[in-house]
């Protein structure tokens, strides 16, 4: 039986003067040596035919065929069905296949969408050397808006380092975005290319991927991760994602009956394991409650909990029913509201979550006070009710929890239910940065710069120090700092970086900033 089999053919001639024929020998052999890679284009041979006139031999590469097209070909019509697992799958493939080319000391130069393709939904690879290595392919490729935003935008230098940035664009934004980068009226615009404009991340992004994201555009190419280092982190979030899969389908089951288990048929081993997973639980609560008080954004906070489940190989499912048949504890109650709150082994329920922080309250937990104020002050779960809040944050700055007291210090700060009073701010932000509240030092720098209470030096340092803390609003101030050289010398593009950056973390600031700086 025979079946249908296509393929491509890639003509080129070598009586064509600009055609080096030592380098397309080379080529063909280099091609055969990475022939055995799923993600690359295979080459089955090579054939020649005349012209009509028989005067001009042209030579047909014959290759792979790829039926699913190119990469943005197939985005554009399958984005909606992928999953965020499926997204790193096609990243990591194409990651793989360019460590081998550089691993052989080949740069691809050539790396964007319309030039890789997707056969059996698995990344191919094409066009890595092959006809299009030469000077005056890559000057052409170059001079076009169309690959711009794939090559580095300060020197256009093909170089291995510039694959990692063309990586960057294609894998993590046009795989979360499913669009081109750049759109049409900003492709117009060389200056703007130039400058390293790059696109703000989808606020459902992954951090970890997000994060990816901004080290491979990095404008300084030393400062970019090596192929080598995007396959890693990409292998470490595959193996993170399959983890949560397969471990939470494994014990699916038992969770589905973990209602009806009699205390009394339980072995003296799945005792011990009941017993492990309660101390577990309640350093989870001890490390949340301590990273909570900090000050930390929610999604570091989640990170931080997620986290904890890997190294301690906990199903968040598993725990959730385990929370949920253990509610003599108001520490567990708490923690089932939080995990309402965020859908962790559970749906998103944040009425629910409110309800359960209340009863824990009740009982004296002041973990479930943090998560009230929030819920009244931003009506989630609850209708908004300022009063209530301000005499939440005021219980628990009475208690010395730097986030009370940062939230009393927002109080006085924003004229909250009393009268605006910027020193009374002051002296609770202080209060709470001494403490190690990050939320606290980054209001402290904004009074230093907006309020009488000025300082530019403190401002920058301040900003400075919640920037290397990872929080989004000093990375966001860092750059108003370097843009109207507030306690540092004007620095437009450490302050275009670094709005780039909070932008790329979902900062509406930092994206405002980023406007000013291109003139929009």
């Amino acid at each position: 039986n025979y079946s249908e089999q296509y393929v491509i053919l890639k003509s080129f001639n070598l009586d064509n003067a600009s055609v080096n024929k030592e380098e397309i020998i080379n080529e063909l052999k280099f091609h055969n040596e990475v022939n055995f890679h799923t993600n690359m284009i295979k080459l089955s041979g090579i054939t020649d035919k005349a012209n009509q006139n028989d005067q001009m031999r042209e030579y047909l590469l014959i290759m792979e065929y790829a039926n699913g097209g190119s990469l943005r070909n197939y985005l554009k019509e399958n984005l909606n069905n992928l999953t965020w697992k499926d997204k790193y799958e096609l990243a990591y493939q194409l990651a793989c296949a360019v460590l081998l080319l550089h691993n052989k000391g080949i740069p691809h130069y050539n790396l964007y969408p319309d030039n890789i393709f997707i056969h059996q939904n698995t990344i191919k690879l094409a066009n890595f050397g092959l006809l299009s290595r030469t000077k005056r392919e890559s000057k052409r490729q170059l001079k076009s808006f169309d690959y711009m935003p794939y090559f580095d935008p300060n020197k256009y230098s093909p170089n291995e380092r510039n694959d990692t940035y063309s990586i960057g664009v294609i894998l993590l934004w046009e795989l979360s975005s499913g669009q081109p980068s750049l759109t049409k009226d900003k492709l117009c615009d060389d200056n703007l290319i130039k400058q390293g404009y790059k696109e703000p991340m989808f606020l459902d992004t992954p951090v970890e991927y997000s994060n990816l994201y901004i080290e491979c555009l990095n404008n300084g190419p030393n400062h970019r991760p090596t192929i080598i280092h995007v396959v890693d982190r990409l292998k470490e979030i595959i193996a993170r994602t399959n983890y949560y899969e397969t471990e939470y389908e494994m014990c699916s089951h038992n969770i589905q009956h973990f209602n009806n288990i009699d205390i009394k048929e339980i072995d003296p081993t799945t005792r011990d394991i009941f017993d492990d997973l309660s101390s577990l639980i309640d350093g989870l609560f001890d490390i949340y409650f301590k990273k909570m008080n900090e000050g930390n954004e929610n999604d570091v906070l989640k990170k931080y909990v997620f986290d904890y489940f890997v190294h301690y190989k906990i199903n968040p499912k598993e725990a959730y029913h385990w929370l949920l048949n253990n509610q003599d504890n108001s520490e567990f109650i708490c923690l089932l509201g939080y995990f309402n709150y965020h859908g962790i082994g559970t749906d998103i329920n944040k009425q629910k979550a409110f309800e359960l922080n209340k009863k824990a309250a009740i009982l004296g937990n002041d973990m479930a006070l943090f998560h009230l104020y929030h819920s009244y002050y931003y009506g989630e779960g609850c209708n908004n009710n300022y009063n209530i809040a301000v005499r939440i944050s005021r219980k628990l700055a009475e208690k010395g929890y730097s986030n009370g007291l940062n939230w009393l210090g927002h109080c006085y700060s924003f004229g909250v239910l009393t009268r605006i009073n910027n020193q009374m701010a002051f002296d609770l932000f202080q209060k709470a940065a001494n403490l190690g509240n990050i939320k606290a030092m980054y209001n402290l720098a904004v009074m230093y710069i907006y309020t009488e209470i000025n300082d530019n030096s403190k401002a920058f340092e301040l900003s400075k120090k919640t920037a290397e803390r990872g929080y989004t609003g000093g990375i966001m101030l860092l750059g108003k700092c370097y843009q109207h050289g507030i306690g540092v010398n004007v620095d437009m593009q450490k302050a275009f970086e670094y709005y780039q950056m909070a932008a790329n973390l979902g900062n509406a600031i930092a994206q405002e900033g980023l406007k000013e700086l291109l003139g929009e």
